[in-house]
């Protein structure tokens, strides 16, 4: 059988980045796929060189909207689809050229897989740390371990994965992933001004709930861009408190209506605490005044929702450094911890 690879990549205002993403695309080795480009309203001429790779490549679709959020744009991108299966890219990143072709051959090898996930490389120019999220050895989950390696996971660390809290989101992304598109056809992207940037999480944690075999492959084939400047995750975004906290809720709801217990229970209360280390490097973000921001920073360790998950938070299966910092979320600690979390993000763009 011939699979057919559905590529949804959502474009807005990126005319700088998009060509090697494309260029990518073009070079698979693996040449059953459809491009859907979904212009979401860019005004750089982005929109007009998605048009330009539709007329020289009759695998490329473009669909054109007014802008309506990186949300609306996959969900627009999903409904056109037509592969067996399904990835997203985004149009500031880029693919090696046997991507396709390596996960392909791995459904076509394991019949009953119902998605692939791999490592990424995060490119800085001058860096390009590896981010192997499931270790460097191929492995499979069946039934079970995919509820309780994976699909749990999207909830929160427990045990011993509380170690490095930094790894709390790396498996959440829609992209470094292929899906058998029947899986997640009727599914759709949360707009950004109800939960944010977690929007790739919760329908993460919905589409996992239907797997039942997951293959983690250790090549890495895809680029995650961390040059572009205008990205969300460069900019203070006013609203991140008040939509995290309804991702919280949408977590804590499936796990009630689902009955998934004790252990995910946990790991969404261990979501909640290490989530602070966000919402302070937000409000370092803003352009506030040191006296604002420290007076900010104090408000949020005030919070009683964030007070209690930090009070359960596992301190001593946490690395050092972050068993320092959480204790002094803990203990609102204000100043210390705004002093230390503006060292550690000085220091981040140094020692990646």
């Amino acid at each position: 059988m011939s699979y057919k690879v559905s590529i949804v990549i959502p474009v807005y205002n990126v005319k700088k980045y998009l060509p090697r993403c494309m260029e990518s695309v073009l070079a698979q080795t693996y040449t059953n796929y459809e491009v859907i480009l979904v212009d979401d309203g860019s005004t750089d001429g982005s929109g007009e060189l998605c048009d330009s790779y539709a007329r020289e490549h009759v695998s490329c679709l473009v669909i054109h909207q007014q802008n309506s959020g990186l949300p609306a744009a996959r969900n627009s991108g999903l409904a056109r689809a037509t592969g067996d299966l399904l990835m997203f890219l985004d149009s500031d990143d880029w693919l090696d050229e046997s991507c396709l072709d390596t996960c392909v051959t791995t459904f076509k090898k394991n019949n009953d897989t119902d998605c692939v996930i791999f490592p990424y490389i995060r490119e800085f120019g001058d860096a390009a740390p590896k981010t192997y999220i499931l270790g460097e050895e191929w492995c499979g989950f069946l039934d079970e371990e995919v509820k309780n390696r994976l699909h749990r996971r999207f909830f929160g660390l427990t045990n011993n994965e509380v170690y490095n809290p930094v790894a709390l989101d790396e498996l959440n992304t829609a992209w470094g992933k292929m899906y058998y598109a029947r899986l997640a056809k009727d599914l759709r992207f949360t707009d950004v001004d109800v939960i944010g940037s977690a929007e790739d999480c919760w329908f993460n944690a919905q589409l996992f709930a239907r797997f039942s075999r997951v293959i983690y492959l250790p090549d890495i084939f895809y680029h995650y861009n961390k040059q572009n400047a205008t990205s969300i995750v460069h900019s203070y975004n006013d609203k991140l408190v008040r939509t995290r906290k309804n991702f919280h809720k949408f977590l804590a709801d499936y796990i009630v209506e689902h009955g998934l217990g004790q252990d995910y229970e946990e790991a969404l209360r261990n979501r909640k605490a290490l989530t602070c280390l966000n919402y302070v490097r937000n409000i370092l973000n803003s352009s506030e005044s040191l006296l604002k921001k420290h007076q900010l920073i104090a408000e949020l360790l005030g919070d009683d929702e964030l007070r209690s998950a930090l009070a359960q938070l596992p301190l001593s299966r946490l690395q050092m450094k972050w068993r320092v910092y959480y204790a002094l979320c803990k203990w609102r600690c204000a100043f210390a911890v705004m002093g230390m979390t503006w060292m550690a993000e000085r220091l981040r763009k140094y020692l990646r």
